[in-house]
């Protein structure tokens, strides 16, 4: 379980600078007459203008989706995990606080267990051991944890699950 935060929220300003040019070409294609449009619409940054990974990641997948460019190269295993992973992502945003920073938003290990349980039942069979091993890692239901601290965590299991190598999640 992460605990050294870092889970790369940064400015929405910042991350204009970095997709500004590759957006700019996809205005028609998205609705939108600006990249600002775009990135407050799908980023959903918080009060103080930060973007979470949790709300990139959900955003560029919508980006992506609206486009036509969302691809995988995952085995089967893989993507039933990260099925999980999207359940999960929706589950904690809906749970954090519109527009409350991430480290302000502060859950139950216990709620994060029950999404879990709830998360392989969406990953199915071929994710279920993944899934079963994340909440085996978990600490004691009772502990206390930041959502820069879950954001982190799953950032960490996805870099994990997608750095892994071929075949089976935890199989590497």
């Amino acid at each position: 379980w992460a605990r050294d935060g870092g889970d790369g929220a940064i400015p929405i300003e910042v991350l204009k600078g970095v997709v500004d040019q590759e957006l700019c070409g996809k205005l028609d294609a998205l609705g939108f007459s600006s990249v600002d449009e775009i990135l407050w619409t799908y980023m959903h940054p918080d009060s103080a203008g930060l973007v979470g990974f949790l709300q990139y990641w959900q955003g560029m997948e919508k980006i992506l989706e609206r486009i036509g460019c969302k691809r995988s190269r995952l085995s089967s295993a893989k993507q039933h995990a990260v099925e999980g992973f999207h359940f999960l992502r929706t589950c904690i945003l809906e749970m954090s606080a519109n527009g409350v920073s991430q480290n302000r938003s502060v859950f139950q290990v216990r709620e994060l267990r029950y999404f879990i349980e709830r998360t392989i039942g969406v990953a199915g069979r071929e994710g279920e051991a993944y899934w079963r091993s994340k909440a085996d890692s978990l600490p004691a239901d009772d502990v206390c944890v930041t959502g820069e601290e879950v954001a982190s965590a799953l950032l960490a299991w996805l870099e994990e699950l997608v750095h892994d190598g071929p075949g089976e999640p935890g199989e590497g």
